[in-house]
């Protein structure tokens, strides 16, 4: 589960910011999760509550999921689509060959303090 290690590293890295803008208190995480990343958005509701508390700046944060589409650029025909949905080739002319433009990492959009 690499949701676990991907919370401790936002963890970590919303706490070296906040350290690092004297911050000593953050109220919430926006995080962008993409559709193709592979991450499970309700493993980061179940478990963030039990990663923050290793994280006294955290304390009181809330978590908030966006989840971003997963979209390509056909090879074939420069038509974009949705690469979930479609299961990675273009529904009309049915080419597999892609540029993937979005929807596979896991992002901290933002940081409220």
């Amino acid at each position: 589960m690499h949701e676990l290690g991907l919370l401790t590293q936002m963890a970590e890295t919303v706490t070296r910011a906040a350290n690092e803008n004297n911050i000593d208190h953050v109220c919430g995480i926006v995080l962008e999760v993409g559709e193709a990343s592979g991450a499970l958005p309700y493993t980061f509701e179940e478990y963030f509550p039990m990663i923050k508390e290793d994280y006294p700046v955290l304390r009181d944060a809330s978590l908030r999921l966006l989840s971003i589409k997963s979209r390509a650029l056909c090879a074939g025909c420069n038509a974009v689509y949705d690469l979930m949905k479609n299961e990675g080739a273009y529904p009309r002319c049915g080419e597999k060959a892609k540029t993937v433009l979005g929807g596979t990492d896991v992002i901290i959009k933002q940081i409220l303090y």
